[in-house]
């Protein structure tokens, strides 16, 4: 895993004739941008890809993103997954997610959209068949992110939780307090 994770091919080729592998390395290699690592460990292992497009679109390796996209058997689940990881701040990997999604449901990335309101809009211009959910306000709520709470309550008249008002409170955000129990 660790030979994966810091792109040591060589090593990683060895272990592997040795019988030593780690269920996780195409998910180290992914989310630390080892676009070879990650077609060799396709090539010749049954190594799990169930979150290497997550962890890849998390930490902006865009090639590894789209190669994975274009060659795993991934599920809509999976497709879905990446885009709600890329949702968390990652605009340029969402909308190219968005222009390749034949399946699952994109929209869930709004949900997530908890603190990155660049991101929420273009998601809100680009996929307003889904809608907003009130996940997406509860965790904004919840994680003091005024301008997304002021946006979503301005353009899309979204409330929150009592539960997300009580966190918030608890979180001391104190500005998104005051700005819900204005409006």
């Amino acid at each position: 895993e660790g030979a994966a994770a810091h792109g040591h091919t060589e090593l990683l080729k060895w272990l592997h004739t040795r019988g030593l592998s780690s269920p996780v390395a195409l998910h180290r290699a992914a989310a630390n941008g080892h676009l070879e690592i990650v077609q060799w460990l396709h090539e010749h292992t049954n190594a799990d890809s169930s979150r290497a497009m997550s962890d890849a679109a998390s930490n902006v390796h865009f090639e590894v993103v789209q190669w994975l996209f274009h060659n795993l058997n991934n599920t809509s689940t999976d497709k879905s997954s990446a885009m709600e990881t890329a949702s968390g701040g990652r605009p340029e990997v969402i909308k190219w997610l968005h222009e390749h999604q034949t399946d699952g449901n994109p929209g869930t990335a709004l949900d997530p959209a908890n603190s990155h309101l660049q991101v929420l809009q273009w998601l809100h211009n680009h996929r307003r068949e889904e809608g907003c959910t009130p996940r997406a306000m509860n965790r904004a709520v919840k994680n003091g992110h005024l301008d997304v709470v002021k946006w979503l309550h301005e353009n899309l008249s979204a409330s929150c939780s009592d539960s997300a008002m009580r966190k918030a409170a608890a979180n001391g955000h104190l500005e998104v307090v005051k700005c819900l129990n204005e409006n």
